[in-house]
């Protein structure tokens, strides 16, 4: 689950749940997922859903991002 691996990189960092400022969901999950049906059923943490942005596939716009970046350079 999600959720258990987030749990997994807070500890290594030593970081609580509550000290996220903003969960980022990418990828296909990221495309059309509920968040108030994921936290119910424990996919996320329990944080407040205003910290948590279904961002859908960022690795393309970040290369399209970064390819205008080097056409300016």
């Amino acid at each position: 689950m999600i959720k258990k691996d987030i749990s997994l990189l807070l500890k290594k960092l030593s970081i609580n749940f509550s000290e996220i400022d903003k969960l980022f969901i990418a990828g296909g999950t990221g495309n059309s997922l509920n968040i108030d049906n994921a936290i119910e059923i424990g996919l996320f943490p329990s944080l407040n859903k205003e910290k948590i942005s279904l961002v859908g596939n960022s690795s393309l716009s970040g290369a399209i991002k970064y390819s205008y970046i080097l056409d300016k350079n």
